[in-house]
């Protein structure tokens, strides 16, 4: 069948492990994706990313392929967002006070104000997943070096206590983040079940 192991292949350099054993203290790579030459190529990167709640490191496999386009629907949580309301309570009547004279008609402010709003607004949430994203990488990295100074001295008690305390944070915000998506699902399901689309076909 002539399969290759793709994290290997693809990371031919590195020394990475996977489980570790307390009874033994000691670290292995028994977690593996086998793919042919063919799939291989259509690979885009394969990692082993941090352990934050399992015995052993997840293994991630990034595909190449193109991400579907999806049209922009004004997200109503938001709105319960003290600073993204006081931001655009602020911009809005600048944007009015500017804007409402006698050679614009209202339909034109009404287009005009619509566009500009969708316009911060899709700014706004850009940043904020842009800052959590970017915690979370820091966490991730924070916990990365940890699990390699464990790897080089297993019985090292200070690093482990560091190592935990590091999924714990990483936990927490992963739960965060959850329970904030399920939050949006839920609304969604609300608005949309009696509704034409995507979810009751």
């Amino acid at each position: 069948m002539n399969l290759k192991d793709a994290w290997r292949e693809l990371n031919t350099p590195k020394s990475q492990f996977i489980f570790f054993s307390n009874p033994h203290q000691s670290w292995s790579r028994i977690d593996m994706i086998w793919m042919d030459s063919e799939l291989l190529e259509k690979t885009e990167a394969v990692e082993i990313l941090p352990n934050t709640w399992a015995d052993h490191n997840p293994i991630k496999l990034t595909w190449r392929g193109k991400k579907k386009l999806c049209r922009w629907t004004f997200n109503k949580s938001i709105l319960r967002d003290k600073e993204y309301t006081q931001m655009i309570n602020k911009e809005l009547k600048i944007f009015l006070e500017i804007n409402t004279n006698e050679y614009t008609t209202t339909q034109n402010l009404w287009d005009t104000t619509k566009a500009y709003v969708r316009g911060l607004t899709i700014a706004y949430v850009a940043k904020k997943n842009r800052d959590r994203k970017n915690q979370q990488i820091v966490r991730k990295r924070k916990l990365e070096k940890l699990e390699i100074y464990l790897q080089k001295d297993p019985r090292n008690e200070l690093v482990k206590k560091q190592l935990n305390l590091a999924k714990h944070e990483i936990n927490l915000s992963l739960q965060e983040e959850m329970a904030r998506k399920l939050k949006l699902a839920k609304q969604y399901y609300f608005e949309n079940a009696n509704k034409p689309g995507s979810p009751t076909n």
